[in-house]
């Protein structure tokens, strides 16, 4: 007795998203270079307090309520003395991310408020900090909104991603799920 099975293609067959010849976890067209470049020239960024000069740099996109972007910064914590990173928050998961990035770009200490945001990411209801615990202005939300405005108009599509230039003016991507070990090799550490 034969099967009767439909040979028609899914929508998954027909449609697969084109990725970036180097990087495949990349949507093709993502520019790396210019995300990275307008981000440190345009965005709005914090970073760890008391870096020395000199360290290798590393221009990171994330979302408040993305879990993956909540992986990346606990897996990069434990070498956060060792690489500037530069965090530039933006909304692509729900309207709260934009509410909670803009706490954390109008606070004195972001450092400070993003370890807190962290701890408290369990929580199901915010996924982070309370935003109305930590007020922002209108200018704090246009400014995650520039950073996505950047970001997206350079092929950005999904968070977290990381950029850094290599010695030889390569741009290496850093996704939210590489190990430790992963990112220590890609950044030469």
């Amino acid at each position: 007795m034969s099967q009767n099975v439909c040979a028609c293609p899914t929508v998954a067959d027909r449609f697969v998203m084109p990725a970036h010849p180097q990087y495949p976890k990349l949507r093709a067209g993502t520019q790396l270079d210019a995300i990275y470049e307008r981000l440190l020239r345009n965005g709005t960024c914090f970073r760890k307090p008391g870096l020395p000069q000199g360290l290798p740099r590393v221009v990171v996109v994330f979302d408040p309520r993305c879990s993956w972007s909540h992986i990346f910064w606990n897996t990069t914590l434990p070498i956060s003395d060792a690489v500037d990173f530069h965090w530039f928050p933006v909304c692509v998961s729900a309207d709260y991310s934009t509410a909670q990035a803009a706490s954390m770009l109008a606070s004195e200490t972001p450092w400070d408020l993003m370890k807190t945001h962290q701890e408290a990411f369990e929580d199901p209801d915010f996924c982070g900090i309370h935003a109305d615990d930590y007020p922002a202005e209108q200018k704090h939300r246009d400014l995650v909104w520039n950073n996505a405005r950047i970001y997206r108009k350079a092929g950005g599509t999904s968070v977290p991603l990381g950029i850094f230039m290599n010695g030889q003016g390569q741009l290496v991507p850093l996704f939210g799920d590489m190990t430790l070990n992963e990112i220590r090799t890609a950044l030469g550490l």
